[in-house]
C-alpha cells in the first residue's frame, strides 16, 4: 500500500508540475495578447507622424526622386514633415556621414542642395 501511495503522490506531483507549466504558458500568452492590445490601442490612426509608405508631396519631381533613391539606399525614406527645415539640415549631413561610412560615397554638393531644398519646402512648420 505504501508503494501505491508513493506512486500516486508522484503522479500528483507530475500533475502539479504539468499544471504549473500550463499556467506559465497561459500567463505568457495573456501577457503577449495584452501587450499587442496596448500597442494597437496606442496607434489611434490619427498619428501626427505620417506613414513611411504614404506618397511624397510633389513625388514626381526630380528632387523627390533623388531623395527617395539616395535615402532609400540605407533605410525607408522618411516623410518630409518628419522634421522642421532646420532639423533636416542636421539630419541630411548626419546621414551623409553614414553613407560615407557604409562605402556608398557622400552626396555631391548639387545632390545635397536639391534634397535639402525639397525637404525644406515640405518640412514640418516650426
Amino acid at each position: 500500500m505504501d508503494v501505491l501511495r508513493i506512486d500516486k503522490y508522484k503522479v500528483g506531483l507530475d500533475r502539479n508540475r504539468s499544471c504549473k507549466t500550463r499556467m506559465r504558458r497561459f500567463s505568457y500568452c495573456v501577457a503577449v495578447v495584452v501587450s499587442l492590445a496596448v500597442l494597437v490601442a496606442c496607434n489611434d490612426g490619427g498619428s501626427s507622424t505620417p506613414s513611411i509608405a504614404a506618397p511624397l508631396p510633389d513625388g514626381q519631381s526630380a528632387a523627390a526622386q533623388l531623395f527617395t533613391v539616395k535615402c532609400g539606399e540605407c533605410h525607408f525614406r522618411p516623410q518630409p514633415v518628419s522634421h522642421t527645415a532646420a532639423e533636416w539640415i542636421n539630419v541630411v549631413h548626419r546621414m551623409d556621414g553614414h553613407r560615407t561610412m557604409k562605402g556608398k560615397g557622400p552626396l555631391t554638393e548639387e545632390e545635397t542642395k536639391q534634397i535639402l531644398g525639397y525637404l525644406e519646402r515640405h518640412a514640418k512648420a516650426d
